[in-house]
């Protein structure tokens, strides 16, 4: 299953926190809503994948350089799926993501759960994820050891996605700044 598979999976659940003017982390090849402002480390050369979306787009620009294209509490809303496994700085990455959320603005996470996907490391597992993660620990980190003025609104796990019918080991967490 690809990351442009997952959020066609998952935005039955997750358009509805996707309003006003907001971004798509990683988007890949698909946006989780047509208006999203696109942002993606690159295309692999692919012009023609870049030139699909319209509107405000940041391509080529490498997520481990912030977001500065934003200003402080600018976006309604931010979305990522399968992106930050991939940071060594997590920490670092949600305190720039808070940082351009307006307040009572959404954050919405999908990650890989660490109970149903190949561990960081073995050779199953994407190269690029530098941890494991589950819900929990993504809570702990955001709001009780960084202190982020963030307060949870929903939390997905695998199970309840199976229930839906749907095969996805992934999970979602919508954060609202407070």
């Amino acid at each position: 299953m690809t990351v442009s598979d997952e959020t066609t999976i998952l935005r039955p659940f997750l358009a509805k926190y996707c309003k006003g003017r907001g971004a798509d982390l990683g988007c890949g090849c698909a946006k989780i809503v047509d208006s999203a402002i696109g942002v993606e480390f690159d295309f692999y050369g692919d012009t023609e994948q870049a030139g699909m979306y319209e509107g405000e787009n940041y391509f080529g620009h490498n997520l481990n350089d912030g977001l500065p294209m934003f200003k402080d509490n600018e976006l309604d809303y931010l979305y990522s799926s399968h992106v930050l496994e991939d940071f060594e700085d997590p920490e670092v990455k949600l305190q720039e993501w808070t940082r351009v959320l307006k307040h009572g603005g959404s954050m919405i996470l999908v990650l890989p759960h660490g109970d149903f996907y190949p561990k960081a490391g073995t050779p199953e597992a994407n190269g690029s994820h530098k941890r494991d993660w589950w819900p929990s620990d993504l809570i702990d980190m955001a709001i009780v050891r960084l202190g982020l003025d963030l307060k949870v609104v929903t939390k997905m796990e695998p199970p309840f996605f199976k229930e839906q019918g749907l095969d996805t080991w992934s999970f979602v967490v919508v954060f609202k700044k407070k």
